[in-house]
């Protein structure tokens, strides 16, 4: 039985140019690997490398409860479709809602890596506290979080 890994970005592009290296690496260690990002170029790309990717909504931005809430259960479908052993997500927000719905899906690892904690994080206020609370609620989920920037450590 082949371990499975699914790598979730929230850009096409981030998959195909940052991620895609390391889907080749794992796929040729023997792991079933498959992408998931928004619909774009980069899922293309991807693709003709012979890899599956699902796509998904995600608003980058948003902060409407509703639009929010379709991404994790977005992400709880897929995940719950191909029961990985393994999910690894490369933004503050994927860390967050992606760590809902793999847990929700019953995927046993969670790897979370944030290049920085951006502009909420920098500036503060009544947006900060939000993230704050939500971080702290999926970070339990999560089976490692790396955080790449060592300012943010």
């Amino acid at each position: 039985m082949s371990y499975k890994v699914i790598i979730t970005t929230n850009f096409s592009l981030n998959l195909a140019e940052l991620q895609l290296p390391l889907m080749k690496a794992l796929r040729a260690g023997g792991v079933d690997v498959l992408g998931c990002s928004p619909d774009g170029p980069g899922c293309d790309l991807v693709r003709r490398a012979n890899f599956l990717v699902e796509n998904y909504e995600i608003d980058v931005d948003g902060t409407n409860p509703v639009t929010e809430a379709k991404t994790v259960f977005a992400l709880r479908k897929i995940y719950k479709a191909h029961k990985p052993d393994l999910v690894q997500h490369s933004s503050t927000k994927l860390a967050i809602y992606g760590t809902w719905a793999a847990r929700a899906a019953g995927v046993s690892l969670v790897v979370n890596t944030i290049t920085g904690l951006g502009f909420s994080f920098i500036h503060g206020g009544l947006y900060k506290k939000m993230i704050d609370a939500l971080w702290m609620t999926s970070g339990r989920g999560a089976s490692w979080t790396v955080f790449q920037n060592p300012d943010d450590r």
